[in-house]
């Protein structure tokens, strides 16, 4: 069995603007789950952890984890930013990780999200890990013709982290997940392999 796709949309991201995506992983025989936080908490405030990373982990993961599924982990845009923090045992690859794999790499139809989600601070992030168990697992997928997160940023990032796989979607902009869905998934599962051998 393949492992499950587990989707963190970006900002505002609705499992809607990711069905283009999702059709085209289960179109491969991937099982895909993509879940938002419905409805934030009224009574919490930053420094509380992200309510997103908590919906993650106790809604997504943690499940798929107590029934022994492989994961791999697509984090888009701000996706990358919660993601982590609840995989902290997993295998990590971002764009914007061997049993499981995390990915990140933005998003149009909008949800209700209080912005305070942006002043949550970021806990853990794989590419810092002291032990360095993820260095080896990180990968990126640059989008060239990104407005939102441009080409010389992205590649700062990937700089500054350390992340030696990256691929390029070279005519993609920030959301090759509306795009090129099916290149997307191609690109994830050549990214995939060589992680995994």
């Amino acid at each position: 069995m393949k492992p499950t796709i587990v989707i963190c949309p970006g900002s505002w991201g609705t499992v809607f603007s990711f069905q283009p995506l999702i059709e085209a992983f289960e179109a491969r025989d991937y099982p895909v789950i993509c879940k938002v936080i419905e409805t934030y908490p009224t009574n919490w405030n930053p420094p509380d952890i992200n309510p997103d990373t908590v919906h993650l982990g106790s809604e997504v993961l943690n499940p798929l984890h107590e029934e022994g599924k492989d994961i791999i982990l697509f984090m888009h845009s701000y996706g990358g930013v919660y993601g982590p923090e609840e995989a902290t045992d997993l295998v990590v690859i971002r764009k914007e990780a061997a049993r499981d794999v995390l990915f990140h790499h933005h998003d149009l139809t909008l949800r209700k999200q209080p912005l305070r989600v942006f002043k949550c601070p970021v806990v853990w992030v794989p590419y810092d890990d002291d032990d360095n168990r993820y260095k080896e697992l990180l990968g990126y997928i640059h989008t060239g013709q990104d407005r939102v997160v441009p080409l010389d940023l992205q590649k700062r990032f990937v700089a500054t982290a350390r992340i030696g796989r990256t691929a390029l979607l070279g005519d993609a902009t920030h959301c090759p997940h509306l795009q090129q869905p099916r290149k997307l998934v191609e690109t994830v599962e050549e990214m995939v392999g060589s992680i995994t051998g």
